[in-house]
């Protein structure tokens, strides 16, 4: 079966996270082609600069219906994405504050720092993580990946 008709029978959205890298002639022909055929929604998600360099690309910049732009995540994105990247491991309201204001919202790096607490907390034999118990702990830098335990 093709893509289209598999896109076609499941309904499904269509997501490409970092579309920014598919901003080439042939990708995005295979996009086009992709949405055109199955007639399912198409989401791209790029960096600040991506519609500009979407706009170069009239054949599909054409058919976006919507621009929307990501803020930064706040302390209840932060509780929600607790409950997946630290699931089993109740983490404090200061303690997810303290990294969302670190990671400037980023959504990234609070995922990868949420998961961080959540090996910690393993390791620690805790079942509850507050600020005052991370201490001067030191979160991975934004750029790394986590791994440890099977975090993620």
């Amino acid at each position: 079966m093709r893509a289209q008709e598999s896109l076609a029978q499941a309904g499904r959205t269509l997501v490409i996270d970092e579309a920014d890298h598919a901003l080439k002639p042939r990708m995005i022909d295979s996009i086009r082609f992709l949405h055109d055929r199955s007639d399912v929604p198409l989401i791209l998600i790029g960096p600040y600069d991506f519609p500009a360099k979407l706009a170069k690309y009239t054949a599909i910049a054409s058919r976006v219906m919507q621009r929307v732009t990501a803020h930064p995540a706040s302390l209840d994105d932060a509780q929600s994405l607790a409950g997946y990247y630290g699931r089993g491991v109740e983490i404090s309201p200061d303690l997810l504050e303290h990294i969302v204001s670190e990671r400037r919202g980023k959504v990234r790096e609070i995922c990868t720092c949420i998961a961080h607490v959540r090996t910690m907390a393993r390791t620690w034999n805790m079942q509850k993580v507050t600020l005052k118990d991370w201490g001067k702990e030191p979160f991975p830098a934004g750029n790394e990946f986590l791994a440890v335990g099977g975090a993620l």
